[in-house]
């Protein structure tokens, strides 16, 4: 019991380790990319940390087994360097022990990224899926300052607000600068005296004027149209309905996707039940490469297991692409990738004492 404690120990040492490490550098860039997003006026700067907390079951995802991987190699790979490993053999730890130890250790992991996969990250994705819902959380005035210019959203809008209103609904005396990426979309000079933003049945999102007048005109030349208005709206943001259907598939519960009968709904149910396995086939992958000795390091093959790695993963998200485009049968799944990994990680893991007992067997 001792020695699996200290196994255990070593092993969500670095795994925690790691993991806090990847977290960071993962959120850094993620925090890094809302905030300029929010900047920019595309939603309210505010709603954040709620974005990310209700993305980071589904971040987890990709990261904890790579975590658990990396940290189980460093920690062996620091046992065998240290001739820990050689101590632990000559007491008797064989390797089929020592592989049995390391799938009692992991599963602890095993179930806390079942959890993950069938349960938190749909539901993070459902809150992330209301949040933007929500018309008040898209595109907003709060990153307006009274008398700058702003520009708003992927339009190629510029506006600029005189005055606004103390929730920031409400612009008052406004100007507005659309330049269309193309020649013939031309130019188009807004000025109203109020604006705000108003949302269709649709979930479309336009920015309302009032009271003012537009001129419109091509680049290459002087020919413009004026016209006066007392309510004029033009689109915003528009909502995409291909995009809404795949969040409310990721969204909904596992229970739900039952009643699916859908090839997308089937395919995401194959991999919310087909990836945490993952978690075990890594980790007896990374039993067999952290195998080494103080003359070779503890980085030998640590750069080879992550290609290893990386072609696992990719593996399995390709199978899953192709389940959701109905070339890969569903009932299959994921399970060719996860036995072919499977076998390598048992073939590098037994192949030196088996080459050792045929060697021996022709002495």
């Amino acid at each position: 019991m001792r020695i699996f404690l200290y196994l255990a120990r070593e092993i969500y040492t670095g795994f925690f380790a790691v993991l806090t490490i990847l977290l960071f550098i993962f959120l850094s860039g993620r925090f890094v990319k809302h905030l300029a997003s929010a900047a920019a006026g595309q939603f309210p700067s505010d709603i954040i940390f709620s974005i990310m907390l209700f993305r980071l079951p589904e971040f987890l995802e990709i990261l904890l087994p790579l975590s658990l991987f990396l940290g189980l190699m460093l920690a062996y790979g620091r046992l065998y360097v240290e001739s820990e490993m050689i101590v632990l053999h000559a007491c008797g730890v064989s390797k089929r022990r020592l592989l049995a130890y390391t799938m009692w250790a992991v599963t602890p992991v095993f179930i806390l990224f079942a959890l993950i996969t069938l349960y938190l990250s749909p539901l993070g994705l459902w809150h992330y899926q209301k949040l933007w819902e929500n018309p008040e959380n898209k595109m907003s005035f709060s990153t307006l300052v009274s008398g700058n210019f702003k520009k708003l959203g992927n339009k190629g809008l510029t506006l600029y607000a005189g005055e606004m209103s103390q929730d920031k609904t409400i612009i008052h005396d406004v100007f507005t600068v659309f330049a269309g990426k193309h020649q013939d979309q031309g130019i188009h000079l807004i000025k109203g005296k109020t604006a705000q933003l108003t949302y269709d049945k649709a979930g479309n999102q336009y920015l309302e004027l009032t009271q003012g007048t537009r001129l419109t005109g091509g680049t290459n030349g002087l020919d413009f149209t004026h016209i006066r208005f007392n309510k004029l709206g033009r689109l915003m943001e528009q909502r995409e309905a291909t995009q809404a259907t795949e969040m409310t598939l990721s969204a909904m519960p596992t229970a739900q996707l039952f009643n699916e009968t859908s090839t997308e709904a089937k395919a995401k149910l194959s991999w919310r039940f087909g990836l945490p396995w993952m978690v075990l086939i890594v980790a007896i992958i990374g039993l067999a490469f952290s195998e080494t000795n103080h003359r070779k390091g503890r980085y030998i093959k640590l750069v080879p297991s992550i290609i290893l790695y990386f072609i696992y993963f990719g593996a399995i998200t390709a199978i899953f692409n192709h389940m959701q485009k109905g070339s890969w049968p569903t009932s299959i799944g994921l399970w060719p990738a996860h036995f072919l990994f499977l076998s390598i990680g048992l073939v590098a893991f037994y192949f030196p004492e088996v080459s050792w007992y045929i060697r021996r067997k022709k002495a």
